[in-house]
């Protein structure tokens, strides 16, 4: 009698050891081993992001963190109101723009990734309550996004997603972000912006016979540009032929290194120079007189209000790039001019009315 109460003791601990680890097993396979949940409160919503991370966001979002330069140009478009901090200050430029004082005084806690990596995560924490807070990460989807945004989850203890952002899909980026942080109305807004945007653009573009041959070039000596085919040329490369094809070409807004000799060689028709470099000084270099673009008058300066037009970073400032260009270079493809878009897009994105003196500043060196 003995033996057997000791073997059903034993059969009864087997069972319930089996049964742990099957349930164990299941639920880490039905849940799956990448996702990304965040803390967050019985009331919490699911959402994916697009780096594939199911990520567990806060039943009332009341402040976004951007992670970098790119990201805070789209939250400020779309819910600046929300906005518990910057990456980077606002210059004076960026101010005459965005001109709410509550979003001007806004504390800079740093970018989460790249060439800076210098986000204040201490700072971030004490902005507000966690459950009720999430970080936005907006760019170019790169093979570690995913665990650099499951590690900065667990170190901030905070909701954090990324969502991919490409020339020809910023109608995407506000759709999902309008969800995400509960601003339904406004992301449709400006995903319906965008997306008209770049059709217009687009089809514009190719009713023309041979696109523009052009480089765009920065520095404040003038010894770099933008290279074909990387995440800084994609408003170029939309709208023109990128003559800057360089291999393997760098994904910073300073562009790759270049002389003057191989610009020559490229040859391109037209020449589109960073604000505050040398623009107004080609016409007195007897080097740069020598390329036909500086010679017949085909160059020009990029406006960079609030933001930088084609990139640095690229962002949501594209949309307007992609049609200062457009219209720049196949102006019989419109009916419109630069300065109705350029009115249009600071209405649009910044709530911000333009004056006739303030657009003729900005298109002053760009057209």
């Amino acid at each position: 009698m003995e033996r057997t109460n000791f073997l059903s003791k034993i059969w009864f601990m087997f069972l319930a050891l089996f049964v742990v680890v099957v349930c164990g097993g299941l639920t880490f396979f039905l849940t799956g081993c990448g996702e990304s949940k965040a803390p967050a409160s019985n009331n919490s919503r699911i959402f994916t992001d697009d780096a594939d991370r199911q990520v567990a966001l806060p039943s009332d979002v009341e402040l976004v963190v951007p992670s970098g330069a790119v990201s805070q140009q789209v939250l400020l478009t779309l819910c600046p109101e929300k906005l518990g901090s910057l990456a980077d200050p606002l210059s004076d430029q960026e101010k005459k723009f965005i001109t709410d004082e509550k979003i001007q005084k806004l504390p800079a806690t740093g970018s989460a990734f790249g060439g800076k990596g210098n986000m204040n995560k201490e700072s971030i924490a004490s902005l507000g309550d966690a459950d009720k807070m999430v970080l936005v990460d907006v760019g170019d989807k790169r093979n570690s996004t995913k665990e650099e945004l499951d590690k900065l989850q667990a170190d901030l203890g905070l909701s954090c997603i990324f969502i991919n952002a490409k020339i020809d899909s910023y109608k995407d980026v506000y759709t999902k972000l309008g969800e995400a942080l509960q601003c339904e109305e406004r992301g449709k807004e400006l995903a319906d912006y965008c997306e008209k945007v770049y059709k217009e653009t687009k089809d514009a573009v190719d009713k023309v016979q041979s696109k523009k041959k052009l480089a765009y070039i920065t520095g404040f000596e003038g010894v770099n540009a933008i290279a074909k085919g990387s995440y800084q040329s994609n408003a170029i490369d939309l709208v023109a032929e990128n003559v800057i094809d360089i291999d393997n070409p760098t994904t910073k807004g300073a562009g790759d290194p270049i002389d003057l000799e191989q610009l020559a060689n490229w040859n391109p028709e037209i020449i589109l120079f960073q604000s505050s470099g040398i623009y107004s000084d080609v016409d007195k270099k007897a080097e740069w007189q020598a390329l036909n673009a500086i010679k017949e008058g085909l160059y020009y300066e990029v406006p960079d209000a609030p933001y930088c037009w084609i990139c640095q970073p690229p962002s949501v400032n594209q949309m307007m790039g992609i049609q200062w260009m457009s219209h720049l270079f196949y102006p019989e493809q419109f009916n419109d001019t630069i300065a109705d878009c350029t009115k249009n897009y600071l209405k649009t994105l910044y709530k911000h009315d333009a004056s006739d003196a303030e657009i003729a500043e900005l298109l002053k060196n760009a057209q």
